[in-house]
């Protein structure tokens, strides 16, 4: 996804942190806005400015999604907010999945052309 965006000049960031999170309408009457917040929206912030054209995620994000998607582990890093260092994952590709197991790594691009063929047909 990163270099399809990239390929139109567009310079993704994207930071994802699984957790849970506080929503709700923030206001009164005369002007209201959706929010959500909490540590795991601070976390995904806090990834995205790091991110620089590309796109992270944290420890449970990657083992959540680890049978789908294929990740490299990056170096820890310091946010501000945590006490202690965030482990740091970049996804590589999405995996192929049958009958529960993943049968094999395809990249992002493949896997693009995969549902585009599909549709197509």
């Amino acid at each position: 996804l990163g270099t399809e965006l990239q390929r139109h000049d567009l310079m993704p960031a994207i930071g994802v942190s699984t957790g849970d999170v506080v929503t709700g309408f923030v206001g009164n009457t005369r002007r209201r806005e959706f929010a959500v917040i909490g540590d795991t929206v601070n976390t995904a912030a806090r990834l995205m400015s790091r991110a620089r054209a590309s796109i992270l995620v944290d420890r449970t994000t990657q083992t959540r999604s680890r049978h789908r998607v294929h990740f490299v582990p990056l170096e820890a890093v310091r946010v501000k907010g945590k006490a202690e260092p965030v482990a740091v994952f970049r996804p590589l590709g999405v995996a192929r999945v049958s009958s529960g197991h993943v049968r094999r790594v395809v990249s992002v691009r493949s896997a693009r052309a995969a549902v585009g063929a599909a549709a197509a047909a």
